[in-house]
């Protein structure tokens, strides 16, 4: 008996409250000038947060293939090398961590394919930018 009258007040309470989270969401918003935010691995895109600031993502002009070894081929060893690479804003490329290897050498070789890879860096209004990026290296026969 007591809560019949919450039945009639519900709906209008849930409106209420989406109306004030949509509020909040707008004002921030607007309070931080956001225009367009996208997220693409493309080359073509740029990301713009605001409007005075573009970001180019980092573009891989060459990429070699990682080799079978000998070793990998007679054992018939087939999987995939993740490492984790740092892009640096020199257009160098810096450390680079294995996240997952495999063994009769394929991990060494993708570390020496990961470490001819050429690319034009990330730019942040036109300031190149150091930039880390999972790179992986599938081996099947």
């Amino acid at each position: 008996m007591c809560c019949k009258g919450w039945k009639s007040i519900l709906p209008f309470a849930l409106t209420f409250l989406v109306g004030i989270f949509i509020s909040v969401i707008f004002h921030n918003i607007w309070e931080k000038g956001f225009i367009y935010e996208e997220l693409k691995d493309s080359p073509e895109s740029a990301l713009v947060k605001s409007s005075s600031e573009i970001i180019n993502p980092m573009i891989i002009t060459s990429a070699p293939t990682a080799l079978y070894t000998d070793m990998a081929r007679q054992n018939k060893t087939e999987g995939m090398v993740i490492l984790e690479v740092v892009f640096l804003a020199d257009g160098k490329i810096g450390h680079i961590q294995v996240l997952s290897g495999l063994p009769n050498g394929l991990t060494d070789q993708a570390i020496i394919a990961a470490n001819q890879i050429k690319f034009n860096p990330q730019t942040n209004d036109g300031i190149p930018q150091t930039v880390i990026k999972p790179v992986k290296y599938s081996f099947k026969f």
